[in-house]
């Protein structure tokens, strides 16, 4: 398509994950300098963009911005889907990968907590450089005396705090005392006075596969082996970025 031949009464969209910008003159303007057609929402309008067709360099871009893109894109997720539709009669799609730079939280109200379980989560992931760290607290009945090496599993991906090698810990959890495991890009505090717990995963062995998947996180944890809580978390609370050059 020629830039004489493009008709702005017709139109043009683009679509992010399935959410849609569209250019009409109600919302916006088209202006032309040679062969590029560029379009400006209004000052009122709630979702603004600007949207560039350059008809002689065969290219286009896009900025905008919109309250509703957080349910179509999730955290974690790394490739997003572009659709450029130009007069309602042609259609350019394309997944692209790009690099994501992420946060997410979330945290439990304490009336609905299980007796064991994970009760507050936060996390940050870049793909650019592989770093990411997580910091779960969680707990279990005050004052318990049974219990053993600790297990969490995020997203399929093991992490193991082996308790009964550190020192004194039959001492400590019979005193309802205060126990702690350090190690290379792991922390983990447990305290059986209080029934709460925290771990602290990080460096090497934080895995990207530990990230939200499609808006969720799902979390078990296993004492002695044996299963203790296992739990999906909706990720409501995120912030993520990201950036592409093709």
């Amino acid at each position: 398509m020629a830039a004489d031949q493009f008709v702005p009464r017709k139109g043009a969209s683009v679509s992010v994950n399935g959410h849609v910008f569209k250019a009409t003159l109600i919302k916006g303007h088209w202006s032309r300098q040679r062969s590029v057609w560029t379009y400006r929402t209004y000052d009122w309008v709630k979702e603004p963009f600007t949207l560039e067709l350059d008809f002689f360099n065969k290219t286009w871009s896009f900025s905008g911005s919109s309250n509703m893109l957080d349910r179509r894109i999730k955290p974690g997720d790394s490739s997003l889907r572009i659709n450029l539709e130009l007069q309602g009669a042609y259609a350019f799609t394309q997944w692209l990968k790009h690099r994501v730079d992420t946060t997410w939280q979330l945290s439990e109200k304490k009336e609905v907590w299980a007796p064991y379980g994970v009760h507050k989560v936060q996390g940050s992931y870049n793909t650019r450089g592989g770093e990411g760290q997580m910091v779960l607290e969680g707990h279990l009945p005050k004052g318990t005396k049974q219990f053993g090496d600790f297990k969490i599993v995020i997203n399929g991906v093991s992490t193991t705090i082996p308790l009964l090698r550190t020192r004194n810990f039959l001492k400590k959890m019979d005193s309802a005392d205060v126990v702690i495991y350090k190690a290379n890009g792991l922390f983990y505090q447990l305290d059986f006075y209080r029934g709460k717990w925290v771990a602290y995963i990080y460096g090497d062995r934080f895995k990207g596969r530990m990230c939200p998947r499609g808006g969720s996180l799902r979390v078990r944890t296993l004492v002695g082996g044996a299963r203790s809580s296992d739990q999906t978390f909706e990720i409501k609370q995120h912030s993520t970025s990201f950036a592409y050059r093709g």
